[in-house]
């Protein structure tokens, strides 16, 4: 049994989110704690956590009945999958260290707010929420509105721990998953792959139909996942300079900004 926390931001119900904890459930019985946080404008979070723009104002959009009918469609659902559950409200303006101390006593963190994924595309400044995916203390799982089971999983592998890192939990949180067709793609000009004998076994081990492609670019990495069908992404760390440093030309912050698939994000 896992305890798996589950994000609600503001008014937003995460219907995907949702499907994707019955998914899990349905595999292996969860604890699933809905947590109910307020609708924070996150491009303002810098006035309180000191990332400069002093004058940029936070903005707490909280309707209270909203909230509680969420709550209230949250334990229903709860109740009619048979899921034990557990409701955590805080309405308070302290959503970002609170998201923090979930993850701390979770095994896995469910994100599936669009308002609150959609701020990650933003420049102004992406540097927050990208922080606090990177200071998550359990893997996090990003999911869109409209959510499938995955039939694929894509394996962002840069040669990096936290890349690799990623790679092994993904298999520990997720056995039934390493069953479907995986590949371990590495973005690598000069046709490279980092500790190539070592991850190929780690993969071989962990992942049952098991495949290793390298392209020349990000641009066809982009074009590539595109054409996978229902696939899920498992990446390392989330950090300022982008997940990884195959993805500094930013696709991470497209890719959860669209909503097509779910990202898995796990970092040392």
């Amino acid at each position: 049994m896992k305890k798996v926390v589950l994000i609600f931001d503001g008014g937003q119900y995460a219907k995907g989110a949702m499907e994707l904890s019955q998914s899990i459930n349905n595999r292996e019985p969860v604890l699933l704690v809905g947590c109910f946080l307020p609708g924070i404008d996150f491009t303002g979070m810098s006035e309180i956590y000191g990332y400069g723009a002093l004058d940029i104002p936070v903005h707490i959009r909280v309707d209270e009945k909203v909230v509680d009918q969420n709550i209230a469609t949250f334990k229903n659902y709860c109740i009619q999958q048979q899921i034990e559950y557990r409701v955590h409200k805080d309405l308070s303006l302290d959503a970002y260290p609170i998201f923090h101390k979930e993850s701390r006593f979770a095994d896995l963190v469910i994100i599936g707010s669009q308002e609150f994924l959609g701020q990650l595309a933003l420049n102004i400044p992406p540097e927050n929420l990208r922080d606090a995916l990177h200071g998550a203390e359990c893997p996090v799982i990003v999911v869109p509105d409209q959510y499938n089971d995955p039939e694929h999983v894509v394996l962002a592998y840069d040669g990096s721990a936290s890349s690799v890192f990623a790679i092994k939990l993904f298999s520990y949180i997720f056995p039934d998953l390493c069953k479907k067709p995986t590949i371990l793609v590495h973005i690598a000009g000069n046709g490279n792959v980092p500790s190539t004998t070592l991850i190929q076994e780690l993969g071989a081990v962990h992942y049952q139909d098991f495949q290793v492609l390298v392209l020349e670019k990000m641009d066809l990495f982009e074009n590539w996942i595109k054409k996978i069908p229902a696939p899920i992404l498992i990446t390392g760390a989330f950090g300022r300079s982008g997940i990884s440093s195959m993805f500094r030309s930013s696709f991470a912050g497209k890719a959860l900004s669209s909503f097509s698939f779910p990202v898995f994000i796990a970092h040392l």
